[in-house]
């Protein structure tokens, strides 16, 4: 996983294209005690589709629009070096029957970076990968997170902006 990550990471960083870690790895890279099988990228559009015609050779799934899950978004998938990856461009959380926008272009300004051998990682934020946690039903990935020394407030401050507070209270009760 470690030389398909650098090799991606490499490639977005040298066309500088906008773009983080997101998921389970970037919880591991963050601290978190957990275990991460894939690599999860948000991106913007037009990353992803020049990211799904750069790694044709590895691609599973075509990047196209998708909305079958809590994370919506321009996506496909691709097996790496026996590692999946996806991507998702313009990434929306569907919600309640809700798309709600993730603030991508903020979240790059202000995502923590990993050295990888030399090689920056944009992460997503700590508190993002707790809200989309939840709201994914992913309790392992919310749950490691906090041990990691995320606050409450730092995550209701996200699910307040995205207009979801009130409703995730219950959920965000049971991870702190």
């Amino acid at each position: 996983m470690r030389k398909t990550l650098r090799d991606i990471a490499q490639k977005l960083n040298r066309d500088d294209h906008p773009w983080l870690l997101a998921g389970k790895t970037a919880a591991v890279l963050q601290g978190a005690l957990i275990q991460a099988h894939k690599i999860t990228l948000y991106s913007d559009q037009l990353t992803a589709y020049r990211f799904n015609t750069t790694f044709e050779a590895y691609r599973s799934l075509k990047v196209k629009y998708r909305t079958e899950s809590a994370l919506a978004g321009h996506a496909g998938t691709f097996d790496m070096h026996g590692v999946e990856v996806s991507i998702v461009g313009d990434p929306e959380i569907m919600y309640q029957g809700r798309h709600l926008f993730i603030p991508l272009q903020q979240l790059i300004q202000d995502a923590r970076v990993f050295d990888l051998d030399g090689v920056t990682i944009p992460l997503l934020p700590p508190a993002w990968l707790i809200l989309l946690g939840i709201i994914g039903g992913d309790n392992d990935l919310a749950k490691s997170m906090v041990a990691s020394g995320v606050t409450r407030d730092e995550v209701m401050k996200n699910a307040q902006m995205m207009g979801i507070a009130v409703n995730i209270t219950p959920m965000m009760d049971a991870i702190f």
